[in-house]
């Protein structure tokens, strides 16, 4: 059981006796070796048993310890918070709770509580009471009637723990456990479970997910499963007959149907559905270098604002529109080069933006941000800010020169822009919006050019475009500068195979030859094969040190 806040009860048969493991013991009768490890061997500190137990889930913020001194609560504010009016409520004598003390020590529950309230400062401005204590009240409440099956008074009727409870539905101290639902009509007159606190239906309504709604509003029963009212589903593992509950009819259609081309019928995450079949990747680095997502390469070098791609056929309804824009400059007084210094997505009508004059911060308009059911997230991972949404778009900006867009491949063939668009063909990646062919590729950027940026320009601002002198080519193709990329015995050997290192150490060459040898360009276009290495997915070795392109 789980209360979607900070709650959660697992009660397992006698049948798994001594067979458990994890934070919660091994079930074997015996408090003292309940900090053992998964091989089997007791952890001295509840940190250690606790990072023994620990999977990954890809959250990079997570930690297991305090990240510094643990917070304590002075003597002081202990007693305060043992009062009759606060956490000792769960003690008194003749309060809420009494009729448990006898079965159950309140003892333990009370430190908690008190421990709690005060490293939240729940009195000084922090959380508020009701969010620290109140839930340790009724974790209490509920550990008792799992156990013994008591009915104890209700709580809420004291002002601090007072339960709100959503629409069509009311506050009940006892209700049941098992409430009537829209797929069991019938489930409160079969419950044997104990009561619970808890928040009930109103009359002539009944749970439709975790709300309440009318009888007449429930969905549909097909084949032995409810569906929600408006729900949509595969009947069989083809993905060639498509259901729905129709609202008005409470019944459900099905239709014959098909994936895409683009598409194969899969599940994730429990569920069935129709899935891409692959993704591409496009990506601008260094003075820009882009390679489209058929995989051409080509540099340019205008500095005005243009379309890196967007969604330009609308012969598929059902994919969602975006547009992804960059922006590039003059980097520093050489006027021959750029480099991508901002990049904007604008997607499901929000604009998310992140600069090179804001490093580690992204700017967004349409507040409040909202990521509900995850249709859109933004992060920060690594040196990288990224926009991802639930259709398949990855957008990524290390706030320096390094942009790349991942997208799925119902996209291919159906988008336009500087990084192409994705039919397969590398020959005709540079189309303008017109469909037409571009002769070269200043020509081919600047036909995507969007806004009235002042003073850009979409060539080598009116100069002959730079060339790097073969003396100094050689030089940057040793292993001290590029020749680091193609070492068969450097940190990138695992990668060779994966993804092909010439364009990248060709790019490196141009970068560093322009810039004599200044140490970010080198940095830069380790990073950029380095990100397209990990991408792949292949291993990549330790290459940054204190003295080179620091940690």
């Amino acid at each position: 059981m789980y209360d979607w806040n900070m709650k959660f009860y697992i009660t397992v048969p006698s049948s798994y006796f001594r067979t458990l493991g994890g934070l919660c013991g091994s079930y074997n009768g015996d408090r003292n070796d309940e900090f053992t490890n998964p091989k089997g061997n007791k952890e001295p500190t509840v940190v250690k048993f606790a990072q023994s137990w620990r999977t990954e889930d890809g959250d990079l913020f997570c930690h297991d310890d305090c990240q510094g001194e643990c917070p304590s609560c002075l003597p002081a504010l202990q007693q305060k918070y043992k009062g009759e009016k606060l956490c000792g409520l769960l003690a008194k004598n003749d309060g809420p709770f009494a009729s448990c003390h006898k079965v159950l020590d309140p003892g333990m529950f009370m430190d908690n509580c008190v421990y709690d309230v005060c490293i939240n400062k729940a009195l000084s401005g922090g959380q508020s009471l009701d969010a620290v204590s109140c839930p340790l009240s009724r974790h209490f409440m509920q550990i008792f009637r799992l156990q013994f099956s008591l009915l104890l008074k209700s709580i809420s009727h004291f002002t601090f723990a007072a339960l709100e409870c959503p629409s069509n539905s009311y506050y009940e101290a006892c209700g049941t456990a098992c409430p009537a639902s829209c797929s069991d009509l019938d489930a409160e007159a079969k419950c044997k479970e104990p009561c619970v606190e808890t928040c009930q239906c109103n009359k002539g309504f009944v749970l439709s997910g975790n709300k309440c709604v009318s009888k007449e509003s429930c969905g549909c029963s097909y084949e032995g499963r409810y569906y929600p009212s408006g729900m949509k589903f595969w009947e069989d593992d083809k993905c060639t007959k498509q259901c729905e509950c129709n609202p008005g009819t409470a019944k459900v259609e099905c239709k014959a149907t098909a994936c895409k081309k683009s598409e194969m019928c899969g599940l994730q995450s429990g569920k069935r559905d129709c899935y891409p079949t692959s993704y591409a990747t496009c990506q601008g680095s260094g003075d820009p270098h882009y390679r489209t997502f058929d995989g051409k390469r080509f540099d340019f070098q205008g500095t005005c604002t243009y379309v890196l791609s967007k969604l330009v056929s609308k012969d598929d309804k059902s994919l969602a529109s975006f547009e992804v824009l960059v922006k590039n400059q003059n980097r520093g007084r050489n006027m021959a080069v750029s480099y991508t210094k901002t990049v904007t997505v604008i997607v499901f009508k929000n604009i998310i933006t992140m600069s090179r004059d804001n490093p580690g911060k992204v700017l967004y308009v349409n507040l409040p941000f909202d990521v509900e059911d995850g249709q859109l997230s933004i992060f920060r991972s690594g040196y990288f800010g990224v926009v991802k949404t639930k259709f398949g778009l990855t957008l990524k900006f290390n706030w320096n020169s390094h942009v790349s867009l991942t997208l799925p491949s119902t996209y291919s063939d159906l988008i336009g822009g500087l990084c192409g668009n994705w039919n397969g063909q590398r020959n005709d990646d540079l189309l303008k919006p017109d469909k037409s062919p571009a002769n070269t590729p200043t020509v081919f950027g600047d036909s995507w050019k969007v806004g009235n940026d002042p003073g850009c320009s979409s060539d080598c601002n009116g100069k002959k475009c730079p060339t790097c002198d073969h003396s100094l080519m050689l030089d940057y193709q040793t292993g001290k500068y590029c020749g680091r990329i193609t070492d068969k015995n450097g940190p990138f050997k695992h990668c060779h195979a994966k993804v092909d290192p010439t364009e990248y150490y060709e790019d490196c060459v141009f970068d560093m030859c322009l810039y004599r040898g200044h140490a970010s360009a080198l940095c830069n276009a380790l990073s950029t094969y380095t990100t397209a290495c990990q991408d792949a997915p292949a291993k990549v070795e330790q290459w940054r040190s204190d003295s080179f392109c620091r940690k």
